[in-house]
């Protein structure tokens, strides 16, 4: 025979169980829109900055990559699997380990003339604070 108390934690370790999993899917959901947003409006010329978006779990990536990637595809992709394989609690981090990834984002390039990560995240932020995100 079950007693309430039993059935109370039973019931709670599987409301706390779901509840960290939608606080995962709900982190990976707001990292992948960062990362898609940056790579997406980062400048274009030879496609080296768009392919030298990182995503480091635990720590940030500290390298730049010999990498071209003008349609950003090759790199979403990369920096979608590892958003993919944290897990609640791990950092994530977005980066950029080019020379110039400053200059571009403080509006050197006319193509990006706002920079990127700025408006990314007041973009996030403004839809997480709406519940679209």
């Amino acid at each position: 025979m079950t007693s309430n108390i039993d059935e109370f934690n039973i019931s709670l370790k599987k409301g706390m169980k779901q509840t960290i999993k939608q606080a995962e899917r709900d982190i990976k959901k707001v990292a992948f829109s960062i990362f898609s947003s940056v790579v997406k409006m980062s400048p274009v010329d030879t496609g080296r900055f768009r392919g030298n978006w990182q995503v480091g779990i635990i720590r940030p990536e500290s390298v730049s990559l010999n990498i071209k990637d003008p349609s950003g595809g090759a790199t979403l992709a990369k920096g979608f699997s590892e958003i993919a394989s944290s897990t609640l609690g791990d950092a994530i981090f977005i980066n950029n380990n080019l020379p110039y990834a400053r200059r571009l984002e403080d509006g050197y390039s006319g193509q990006a003339p706002q920079g990127m990560v700025a408006i990314t995240l007041t973009n996030v932020r403004t839809s997480f604070e709406a519940k679209k995100l």
